[in-house]
């Protein structure tokens, strides 16, 4: 049976990221993110599709495990997790929490600047739907991770960047104005896909 349009083109897109990472391989790791000058975290970023109602299973990591501070410290010592983090109303985040997910957030303390991720667990239909979604949205990114077992996604809407994830039944959305390509995620994407069950 020939296969919908979506899985097929996420298919094209498996190969051919593969390719490409086998291209990148050589490549050394991209740096932390870079520091700006502060700004405000931009609402259009969490403009990503939202899958139909349903119910995931609870994220029991505390934010500290999620990112742990050995890893935080690597990626850039200058950051600090955000105690008594809301996602901003209407976000993705917090649409991500309504589904018993977890969201953080960290600060840079010496430019102001913020990162955030935000992880669901959600049923195989649910995932499939938002991957079926990011490919039409965002651009593949073949360095988050080996296809399909990861896939990868990134998006830069007005001031912010958007990398989005999925590994198994997990999606994973990290945000921040400091991502200006999926490199400026790639350490962040790293430390979350190690600390996952």
């Amino acid at each position: 049976m020939i296969p919908p349009t979506h899985e097929r083109t996420r298919l094209i897109v498996a190969l051919t990221t593969a390719v490409l990472a086998l291209a990148l391989a050589g490549c050394s790791s991209p740096a932390a993110p870079t520091q700006k000058s502060a700004a405000p975290e931009d609402p259009a970023a969490n403009s990503f599709p939202d899958p139909e109602p349903v119910k995931g299973t609870p994220i029991s990591l505390p934010c500290d495990a999620l990112i742990t501070p050995v890893q935080l410290s690597a990626i850039n010592p200058s950051y600090t997790p955000t105690p008594g983090y809301q996602p901003a109303p209407g976000s993705h985040a917090e649409k991500i929490v309504s589904f018993d997910g977890l969201a953080c957030a960290w600060l840079n303390h010496k430019d102001g600047q913020t990162f955030e991720v935000a992880v669901a667990q959600l049923p195989e239909a649910a995932i499939t739907s938002l991957k079926n979604e990011a490919i039409t949205v965002s651009s593949p990114v073949p360095t988050y991770g080996l296809w399909p077992q990861i896939e990868g996604y990134f998006k830069k809407t007005g001031k912010s960047g958007v990398a989005t994830i999925f590994q198994g039944t997990y999606w994973i959305e990290t945000s921040s104005t400091t991502y200006f390509e999926p490199g400026d995620a790639q350490l962040i994407a790293e430390a979350v896909l190690k600390s996952l069950p």
